[in-house]
């Protein structure tokens, strides 16, 4: 998977994430935030939304991704604060951030549970996650043509929700 981001970035192409938050989106993102919070973006790709949080005069703004294509991209859009990171190990120390935003990174990381669990050690107590999924339909649907494209060699996967049950 990260191989398949780290091409996407040398293209310099479009990416789902980056086109996830558009404008009037990051806009409303950025109406409930403070501008004194620290603000972590995990799944940045090519850091859409850090940079107009910074555009906007957020100064601790934070992104991840897992791809160095990616994070190097970011850094050649003028954004300092960028880490190359996997969202099951981040390397913030405890109760870093006040909000953290994974938009449409979740469904991509197969132990997601793990990754909430690293976002949770993150957040100050009191923080807020924002986070966002797509539905299954148009998700796999994507998957399935990246697949196609890419050949056997192209490994992610999206999980496959688990429909409700009894509990």
């Amino acid at each position: 998977m990260v191989e398949h981001f780290d091409n996407r970035a040398r293209k310099r192409e479009m990416v789902a994430s980056g086109m996830t938050l558009h404008r009037g989106l990051r806009d409303m993102v950025a109406e409930r935030l403070e501008r004194e919070e620290k603000i972590l973006t995990i799944g940045e790709g090519q850091g859409y939304l850090a940079k107009h949080l910074k555009e906007k005069g957020f100064e601790n703004v934070f992104a991840v991704d897992i791809s160095t294509g990616m994070t190097r991209y970011m850094q050649l859009r003028g954004l300092r604060k960028v880490a190359k990171a996997d969202a099951l190990s981040l390397p913030f120390a405890d109760h870093s951030f006040d909000k953290v935003i994974c938009s449409e990174v979740l469904e991509h990381i197969p132990d997601y549970r793990s990754a909430l669990t690293e976002i949770r050690r993150v957040l100050k107590p009191g923080g807020i996650l924002a986070a966002s999924v797509p539905r299954f339909l148009p998700e796999w649907i994507c998957w399935r043509r990246a697949r196609a494209r890419s050949g056997p060699s192209f490994t992610a996967t999206s999980p496959r929700p688990t429909p409700p049950g009894p509990s």
